[in-house]
């Protein structure tokens, strides 16, 4: 008897176990799959709703979102998170819809196509009449001009200058850096002006007197007796080494009965 009886207590227990709800307070089997789903604060079911940008959507015949509203792409266009009327050809132009038949976008503004005209940045310019410059329209009615930044000049008759100013070409001026200088009076040095000297060369922005002076790396150091370069700096050949590019005196080279430049220490890998 007392076997029975524990029988049909397991029986018991386990028909409640199985009938007792989750926590969330109803069955497993119930449950529908889209139902811990959430946009915003609402939850949503992906066949009826569209989630936009945390606002839940009528999906009916929409199929996409707009920014926080949803479209029906077959009608509508989303230009920059802009809703735009869909007819014939029309494409997105910046936050706009435009034709391309008869208008041209612009980096992202729209203009009107005619003829000849091409885009020059935002702007529309005349290819017969006119040059692009640096996004920027400027007028060529003989087609001679040429750019130099965003200007134009006719290199016939002008010089661009560091690809930026544009001065009158005289007879025997050049380009020096951003300005001019006539080769026969002045000197060019990295894009400086300097007077004339004669035997002087350039080393950088600077003279120097290559019978007295050293141009190392740049700078300009007294030659002496037998000064050579090392590095931006000069040193004595009889009584120091160029290690590295420095000078370092050979006693404190000195390494047993030899002199040498000490070994790079390796760096440790970070």
């Amino acid at each position: 008897m007392n076997k029975y009886i524990s029988i049909l207590a397991l029986c018991f227990y386990l028909a409640a176990a199985q009938a007792q709800p989750d926590s969330k307070g109803s069955e497993h089997q119930d449950s529908a799959p889209w139902a811990d789903l959430v946009c915003g604060n609402l939850i949503f079911d992906p066949s009826k709703h569209l989630c936009c940008e945390g606002n839940r959507r009528d999906r009916g015949n929409r199929e996409a979102c707009c920014g926080s509203l949803a479209i029906n792409l077959d009608r509508q266009l989303c230009c920059d998170g802009n809703i735009r009327a869909k007819s014939g050809n029309r494409i997105c132009c910046g936050n706009d819809a435009i034709d391309p038949s008869t208008q041209t976008c612009c980096d992202g503004t729209p203009r009107v196509l005619a003829g000849s005209r091409q885009c020059c940045g935002s702007n529309t310019y005349d290819t017969t009449v006119e040059i692009c410059c640096g996004d920027t329209p400027r007028a060529n009615p003989t087609g001679k001009q040429e750019c130099c930044g965003s200007d134009n000049f006719n290199p016939a008759i002008e010089l661009c200058c560091d690809g930026s100013k544009v001065f009158a070409k005289a007879v025997r001026n050049q380009c020096c850096g951003d300005k001019v200088y006539n080769p026969l009076t002045q000197t060019c040095c990295g894009g400086q002006q300097k007077p004339d000297a004669g035997p002087a060369e350039c080393c950088g922005t600077q003279y120097f007197n290559p019978k007295t002076q050293l141009c190392c790396a740049g700078a300009v150091q007294d030659k002496g007796d037998v000064k050579q370069c090392c590095g931006a700096g000069a040193y004595d050949p009889r009584s120091q080494l160029c290690c590295n590019g420095a000078p370092l005196s050979k006693d404190a080279a000195l390494n047993g009965n030899s002199v040498a430049c000490p070994a790079r220490r390796a760096r440790k890998a970070k």
